[in-house]
């Protein structure tokens, strides 16, 4: 809404909806400075409000942005360890309550093997 008011005159910040796309565009650095150029050549002084923007996206958002795909990774991470060590742990359980009961099977020549 600050960018509507203050750069009303520039296309890409004519209204509300051009606003946000563009300084999402910005906050991502796909349009810097490109963007702000024209509002540069008309007053130096506009540089600071993108420069404060810029600096404030990349240090905020971009920072929750990451630390919500790492939590997401290392939960699901920690699930997966979990459940592969449950797994194992139900395979040696079954290993040595077969060995307790003394199991003898045939392997592929028609030996018998303990089980």
């Amino acid at each position: 809404a600050v960018a509507c008011r203050l750069y009303s005159d520039f296309e890409s910040f004519q209204n509300l909806q051009t606003s946000w796309l563009s300084l999402f565009q910005l906050s991502t650095t796909v349009v810097n400075p490109s963007m702000w150029m024209p509002m540069y050549k008309d007053s130096p002084k506009n540089a600071f409000f993108f420069i404060a923007f810029d600096t404030a996206t990349t240090l905020y958002f971009h920072s929750l942005v990451l630390s919500v795909v790492v939590q997401t990774y290392i939960h699901a991470s920690t699930e997966i360890y979990e459940r592969s060590i449950t797994k194992y742990e139900e395979v040696i359980r079954l290993a040595f309550e077969s060995l307790k009961r003394g199991a003898v099977t045939k392997d592929i020549y028609g030996n018998g093997v303990p089980v």
